[in-house]
Order: structure tokens, then C-alpha cells, then sequence
């Protein structure tokens, strides 16, 4: 009666060696920097990330753009370049990507950037642009992306058989 309870079972089964895939750095490396290069393009044609277009610029704003030699007198988010040359994809640790406003300058770049997202710049129309986003579509693209690399790569790696008791 002692052991009446106990029971043996051995299952064998396959599994993938996931040790051999190579390393995701690549494809997600390569988000990041289309993340990057797709908040750019998005300030360039003057929209946020929901495709809603920015309020154009005062006449005062152009004016004094034009007076300081501005690189882009009539797209908001553009003055001396500095901060929209700061959106930068930048690796972390192991298979881990940032996409943001590098913090160099003074004023500080992804400080400024906070203030155009959130707060607005002049303090009495207070008009915000939000331009720091990625679009749904660009969130499923690279999510399909993603997933067309994982099965690609479960085609190449070996499978290994398992015994588990």
C-alpha cells in the first residue's frame, strides 16, 4: 500500500535547439533604425504619428526662422536641426534597442523634445506637436517582420530529441 500512488511515464519528444539561432540583434537593429528614420519622415511632412497634421506656424515663428538663418523656415519641429538630427536608434544591452532624443546640448535635446510632445513651446498658445510616436501600421509591419525572421529561423535549426521521465 506504500506505493500504490506512484506512477512512471517517459515521454520522447523533439525540440528545437534554440541555443543555435542566430542572434536577433540584426532584424531588430533593423526596426530601430526604420523606427528612427519613420519619426523623421513624419516631421518632415509636417504630421504626427496618428497622421493628424501640425498647426502651422505663426507668422512671427517664420519670421524670426528666417531672420536666424533657420535650415527649414516653414516645418514646425525644424529650426537649427539639432534636435531633429538627435532622434537616434541606439543599441542597449544584448538584443535590446532605444529609439529617442539623445541628451546632448544645451538646452538639453530630449528635454526640448518633451516640452514640443507635451507642453508647448510658447507659453501662451501652448500648441503641442506630437511627433515622438509610431503608427499602428508601423507597429504591425514590424511586428510581421519580426515574426517572418522567428520562422525562418525555426526552418534552419536542428530539432533534438528529448526524453523526459
Amino acid at each position: 500500500m506504500a506505493n500504490d500512488s506512484v506512477f512512471e511515464m517517459t515521454i520522447d519528444m523533439d525540440m528545437f535547439d534554440l541555443g543555435k539561432m542566430k542572434n536577433s540583434s540584426v532584424p531588430l537593429g533593423n526596426i530601430a533604425e526604420k523606427a528612427a528614420k519613420q519619426i523623421k519622415k513624419q516631421i518632415r511632412q509636417k504630421r504626427s504619428w496618428t497622421g493628424q497634421w501640425y498647426k502651422g506656424l505663426s507668422a512671427k515663428t517664420i519670421k524670426d526662422k528666417r531672420r536666424e538663418g533657420a535650415r527649414d523656415i516653414n516645418t514646425p519641429l525644424i529650426r537649427t536641426g539639432l534636435m531633429f538630427d538627435s532622434i537616434q536608434a541606439r543599441k542597449g544591452v544584448g538584443n535590446t534597442y532605444y529609439v529617442g532624443v539623445v541628451a546632448t546640448g544645451s538646452p538639453r535635446r530630449d528635454l526640448l523634445a518633451m516640452i514640443h510632445q507635451y507642453e508647448g513651446v510658447n507659453k501662451h498658445t501652448r500648441i503641442t506637436r506630437k511627433f515622438f510616436g509610431l503608427s499602428m501600421k508601423f507597429h504591425k509591419d514590424a511586428t510581421a517582420y519580426m515574426s517572418r525572421w522567428v520562422k525562418s529561423q525555426l526552418r534552419t535549426v536542428k530539432k533534438r530529441k528529448v526524453r523526459i521521465k
